[in-house]
């Protein structure tokens, strides 16, 4: 096999490894340090009793409408993808997650509310493994996270967990040169695997989480 020849890979999948999230300014750029999600710009949701518990992508391909001519189907029409990720987690932490539905907190009295300013831009990389060993990205350049519910139920001789359920809603890329298909058409979602040869995870980083500083700081959860 050639050194650039893509290695045969499976396409089902199990379980969920990683939740990454990043958050943009206006112009793409993902917002590192304090203003950002971590100093490097990019939150791993992972750690002590931190971690993604459920992923579950829809709309990514709408169900085609016919086109009936001389009796016959002639085509068939494709609407625009709406893709959304439900997205539950056993538990992360309040601050990055916070900052992705943009919250505002009163600093008088530390009550946190809905901002209403516009939504941040959230760019986020979910990673799965594949039954021949390899890993699965699935990448999403831009988009909005809501928690549309808070769903809580009484203890008893047992703890009952209340796991946070967000939905994530896939946007255009605001970078008009990411996730373009082969006739300069931008999609709101780009895949790859970790068997292509070209695969390089900075380099991946440096697409879906543009000007984030992965590699360059020891700091936490970077």
């Amino acid at each position: 096999m050639a050194d650039n020849e893509a290695v045969p890979t499976t396409i089902a999948t199990h379980g969920i490894e990683l939740c990454i999230l990043a958050i943009k300014d206006k112009k793409g750029q993902v917002i590192t340090g304090p203003n950002g999600l971590s100093e490097t710009g990019i939150y791993f949701i992972d750690g002590n009793e931190r971690g993604t518990t459920q992923a579950n992508i829809t709309g990514i391909e709408q169900k085609g409408q016919a086109q009936w001519a001389n009796d016959s189907k002639k085509r068939v029409n494709y609407g625009s993808p709406e893709i959304e990720v439900a997205l539950t987690l056993l538990d992360a932490d309040e601050e990055p997650m916070n900052k992705c539905l943009g919250t505002y907190t009163d600093s008088t009295t530390g009550i946190t509310v809905r901002s209403g300013s516009t939504k941040p831009n959230v760019a986020m990389i979910l990673v799965s493994k594949k039954y021949d060993g390899n890993k699965k990205y699935e990448c999403f350049a831009n988009g909005n996270m809501i928690l549309p519910g808070s769903n809580h139920q009484t203890d008893n001789t047992n703890q009952t967990a209340a796991n946070p359920a967000f939905t994530y809603s896939a946007l255009a890329p605001l970078d008009k040169d990411v996730f373009l298909d082969d006739k300069g058409n931008q999609q709101l979602m780009g895949t790859t695997t970790n068997a292509d040869p070209k695969f390089d995870l900075k380099k991946l980083f440096d697409v879906v989480f543009p000007g984030n500083k992965y590699g360059t700081t020891t700091a936490s959860n970077s």
